[in-house]
């Protein structure tokens, strides 16, 4: 009888300590997959950043931009006023979808030697 009562109460330890573990590695799919997204909105930002630093076609009429890191997919929309920029950038991973905004100025240089022209970062947020 005492050793039915053993194998009950194993048992019935050893299933919950299974689905302890089942539920952690679910949880840790989630958040690997909750921060590539994240990362791959940062990656879409910095796509937009550099066409609005180096492309002033770009920066006079910007459109959206999508594309992949590795193999996952951002979408960025920019929209301008002025001189200022709105960047947001939507990263994609598995079922999950992380969002980063990015407020921009363009500062043109007015020096004749250095011709280096600034975008300042105004914010910065995540969704």
């Amino acid at each position: 009888m005492i050793v039915l009562v053993s194998v009950l109460v194993f048992s019935t330890l050893g299933l919950g300590l299974l689905s302890q573990v089942q539920h952690n590695g679910i949880e840790a799919a989630r958040r690997i997959q909750s921060t590539q997204a994240f990362w791959t909105a940062e990656g879409g930002i910095h796509q937009a950043v550099c066409r609005l630093d180096r492309d002033v076609a770009y920066r006079l009429s910007p459109t959206p931009l999508s594309g992949t890191l590795g193999n996952l997919p951002y979408d960025v929309s920019v929209s301008k006023s002025g001189l200022m920029f709105d960047v947001r950038s939507i990263g994609t991973a598995a079922a999950w979808k992380r969002t980063v905004e990015l407020s921009l100025e363009f500062v043109p240089s007015v020096s004749m030697v250095d011709t280096n022209d600034l975008l300042v970062v105004l914010n910065w947020q995540e969704q």
